[in-house]
């Protein structure tokens, strides 16, 4: 008697698996995305500035707090707008290397300097005059009533006038020059940071003590506070009641009794930083970006110790009135919190053999939209929620674009 056998074939079990996707091992990289309560959010986008259309060219600006006037630099002249005006004024039409401006009090009034050469403009907020002083500087501010500038030629020199930037007069409560120790490199900037003078070097930073009766004025400095590479002088701002600025390799930040790095370019996506601004505890500096191309904006919050990259590539930055704004092309806009985040998932494997994608999750307080690739071919979702997907893969990516709080993508599938 032959006996018959019923046979069976057990195919493997597949089981449910979800991905958290806004993790780091699954992100590959995230644009304008601001960290933010283990959320992220829209980083910074531009509004209207409020300033007329800028004349062509215009590669530096300057705000000047004491007369509420827009200085704008190009490669041949400088104009101003004051507040309220509806046009710019010329106020040179041939420009030497390096201008610069700076904020003081000459004759009771609260005048913005231009400084080309030889050559003073000064501009009281009522009336503008031309001067040649008989001194050239590289940069200069206003410290306990009096102006400090660096030589033009002596990089190591300080020059301090006698009340204002246009007094020369030597004597007992005159002008006078210090020669800063060569330790730390020439100077490239000079900062009134809280009772000190602060010199930004090439190298680091020199705190200049200016003290004593006019008949006993003294000025030294100690070339302390080292850095290990090269400082950038146009990326230097004052912000989060420290001196920010970057070098080849990072953000760094002067407190008066030391310098801390706070943010590394080292093996990441940003190089080449060029100019900065900052507002409050948000520094903004523009640098090459790996992904979005040269010239990019990178806002990094002091307080946070965390950045974010926006597609922006204003020619130059300036901090004015309501904040930081960014000169694009002949418009002045200013920086805000808000626009639109794009974050872009690794590509990812959800099983050794392949999987079956059920659904997508995604949690956002806005507008959102949701792409999935797979191997070329893409599904569209509009909007938060958990979107069906019923779609095989052994690979895929996933692309978020939104307009507010984004705190979940996950992606749950039959692996």
């Amino acid at each position: 008697m032959k006996l018959r056998y019923q046979k069976s074939t057990a195919y493997p079990a597949r089981g449910a698996k979800t991905f958290d996707l806004l993790k780091e091992e699954y992100t590959a990289r995230a644009d304008n995305a601001r960290v933010r309560d283990g959320a992220l959010v829209p980083g910074t986008y531009t509004l209207s500035g409020g300033f007329p259309s800028l004349p062509a060219g215009v590669a530096a600006a300057y705000y000047s707090q004491g007369n509420g006037s827009l200085c704008l630099l190009t490669s041949s002249a400088a104009y101003r707008i004051d507040e309220g005006a509806s046009a710019y004024t010329a106020m040179s039409s041939s420009l030497s290397a390096n201008p610069f401006f700076a904020d003081m009090y000459i004759n009771g009034y609260s005048t913005t300097v231009l400084f080309s050469g030889f050559t003073r403009v000064a501009f009281t907020g009522m009336a503008q005059d031309t001067a040649t002083d008989e001194k050239r500087f590289y940069t200069g501010t206003v410290h306990c009533g009096r102006f400090f500038a660096r030589d033009y030629l002596d990089k190591f020199k300080l020059w301090w006038a006698a009340s204002h930037a246009l007094d020369w007069t030597e004597g007992i409560s005159g002008c006078g020059y210090a020669i800063l120790p060569p330790e730390g490199g020439g100077v490239l900037r000079l900062f009134s940071f809280e009772d000190r003078l602060v010199a930004v070097r090439e190298r680091g930073m020199t705190v200049v003590r200016a003290y004593g009766d006019p008949e006993n004025f003294k000025v030294d400095g100690s070339a302390g506070y080292m850095t290990a590479d090269g400082i950038i002088a146009d990326t230097c701002a004052p912000c989060g009641g420290r001196i920010l600025f970057c070098t080849p390799s990072g953000i760094y930040a002067f407190d008066g009794g030391g310098i801390s790095r706070l943010y590394s370019f080292a093996g990441g996506r940003l190089s080449s930083p060029t100019a900065a601004a900052a507002c409050g505890d948000i520094y903004y500096v523009l640098c090459d970006d790996e992904y979005l191309g040269p010239g990019r904006l990178f806002a990094f919050d002091v307080s946070a110790r965390s950045g974010w990259v926006a597609d922006l590539a204003p020619r130059t930055l300036f901090a004015g009135e309501k904040g930081v704004y960014g000169v694009f092309g002949t418009s002045a806009l200013r920086l805000a919190e808000g626009g639109q985040l794009v974050w872009r998932s690794r590509r990812l494997r959800p099983g050794s053999c392949g999987a079956y994608i059920k659904s997508i999750r995604v949690v956002c307080e806005g507008d959102v939209q949701t792409v999935l690739d797979v191997r070329g071919a893409s599904r569209t979702f509009e909007g938060a929620g958990i979107h069906a997907v019923n779609m095989p893969a052994d690979e895929l990516t996933v692309t978020v674009t939104a307009s507010g709080r984004l705190s979940a993508v996950e992606l749950t599938a039959e692996v």
